[in-house]
């Protein structure tokens, strides 16, 4: 229903939980939410630690937000989406974890090569995995990073960032350091990405 848009300022969500559950926080199905200035701190869930967003017609935007230290037994430490692709703008993940895949976000498109999730100068940093993807994990989808930073991420593989199952994201201007094993596993594309085994003064980020 593309008139079931709710729009969120300056909110904060803390200590939340679904359980056993999707979404810590929150869980939009169907809905374009749009959050702009919100903060997500030690939320959990099954999936999902803080927020949950699937379907076609689920596609949030979110801008200047904060999720630190969201917690899933499973899937997306802070944010898992399955069939959706959010717009994100200068948003941090910080200290985030997952039982198993994506320790800051869980992407999976599910076979949907219309799905392009946007991520614009945002911080990914600290946030662990017990599997792959210490910040992203990307199952069947294709994603685009422009100047965003990988800070000292880790997995078992693909400390930054896991690819498969034909996820190709394109890359650009990124900066990876201290992320460990490793950066990226699988494939991706793009150009004027930054890889270092130290990270400068985040004053340098882009």
């Amino acid at each position: 229903d593309l008139d079931n848009r709710p729009r969120l300022e300056n909110c904060t969500f803390t200590g939340n939980t679904a359980g056993f559950g999707v979404g810590g926080a929150i869980y939009a199905n169907g809905s374009w939410m749009e959050l702009f200035d919100c903060t997500f701190v030690g939320n959990s869930a099954y999936f999902g630690g803080a927020i949950t967003s699937m379907q076609l017609a689920s596609n949030p935007t979110l801008v200047r937000c904060r999720l630190e230290q969201n917690n899933a037994t499973m899937s997306g430490g802070a944010l898992y989406t399955e069939q959706s692709a959010p717009s994100q703008n200068r948003c941090t993940y910080k200290q985030n974890s997952a039982g198993r895949d994506g320790g800051a976000i869980f992407s999976a498109g599910q076979g949907v090569s219309s799905l392009i999730p946007t991520y614009v100068q945002c911080e990914f940093i600290a946030n662990i995995a017990g599997d792959e993807g210490g910040a992203i994990h990307n199952f069947s989808i294709s994603p685009a990073f422009l100047e965003c930073v990988f800070q000292n991420n880790f997995a078992t593989a693909g400390g930054a960032m896991y690819n498969w199952n034909g996820a190709d994201p394109e890359l650009l201007n990124n900066l990876f350091c201290e992320n460990a094993p490793d950066d990226i596993d699988g494939n991706w594309h793009g150009a004027s990405n930054e890889f270092s085994q130290t990270c400068a003064d985040e004053n340098d980020y882009p």
